[in-house]
């Protein structure tokens, strides 16, 4: 028994003309898939396969999608269209209430353009003059009000930013030590691995010992230098771990020093920046 779920394959499982087992499975977390035997009969008569058996992964030139998947690959385009007509719908209401949002705006412009102009127009030049001269104070005003915002919240942000920069990098140290003690654990595998082959091998020269065999014996005295081997090797691994251990704290205290003189480097900047938005 096999399953498919890609139903636009133009193999044997998925034409009309196999005479296999075969069930269409709708999918509730998955996508549906067809189960179907993995041997069947081919029933096209127009085939050089007719009436043999064939597996469910071959083809032929006669192939004829099975009347199910048809159905379902049909439906699936027929949502797909659906979805995109949907969209495409969602996508011009969008762009028309922006249009009329925007001609609103723009009459609205207008409109307060003509009633200024008409105000204008029945004032006396005296009084224009003082209206446009108070214009002019109050569109100033508004401009000075809006920069005095602006620099308020960059100087909020950079005070933020100087007082992260006064912390120690911590999550460096602490990483770097995570880091540096997994890779310390991680070096004592050689060492273990020679140890334990050190083991099997005095366990063999017990067991020689045990059944009587004379040490002098290539077969005990080959034992024996190889011991020697492993003992000398797993010797020589021992210091790996520590070497490792030492180097990732150098790295790790490296880091930290050179993460701490960058902050400490963009506290100062950061201490110019705010005298002078502070002024």
């Amino acid at each position: 028994m096999s399953y498919n779920s890609n139903f636009k394959s133009n193999k044997c499982w998925s034409c009309e003309y196999y005479s296999g087992k075969r069930e269409y499975k709708k999918g509730t977390i998955f996508s549906d898939s067809v189960s179907t035997d993995d041997k069947g009969r081919c029933a096209c008569k127009r085939s050089s396969n007719f009436d043999k058996k064939v597996s469910d992964n071959n083809w032929c030139s006669k192939y004829q999608k099975w009347g199910v998947l048809e159905s379902a690959l049909a439906l699936e385009e027929q949502k797909r269209e659906a979805k995109k007509i949907e969209a495409e719908q969602r996508e011009q209401a969008r762009r028309i209430e922006e249009e009329n949002e925007r001609q609103r705006r723009e009459i609205e412009r207008e409109n307060r353009r003509l009633e200024r102009e008409r105000y204008l127009a029945s004032l006396s030049p005296e009084e224009r003059e003082a209206f446009l001269k108070k214009e002019q104070e109050e569109a100033e005003a508004m401009r000075l009000a809006a920069e005095l915002l602006r620099k308020e919240r960059i100087l909020t942000d950079k005070k933020r930013e100087l007082e992260a920069c006064k912390k120690p990098p911590i999550k460096a140290l602490i990483i770097g030590s995570i880091i540096s003690i997994a890779a310390f654990i991680l070096g004592w595998s050689p060492y273990w691995y020679f140890n334990s082959a050190l083991k099997d091998i005095i366990r063999e020269i017990e067991y020689c010992e045990s059944q009587g065999i004379d040490p002098s014996s290539a077969r005990v005295q080959y034992l024996y230098q190889q011991g020697l081997a492993v003992k000398s090797a797993r010797n020589g691994v021992v210091w790996i771990p520590f070497v490792i251990l030492v180097i990732g704290i150098v790295i790790t205290i490296i880091v930290f020093m050179t993460k701490k003189k960058n902050r400490g480097v963009r506290a100062t900047q950061l201490k110019k920046e705010i005298e002078e938005l502070s002024k």
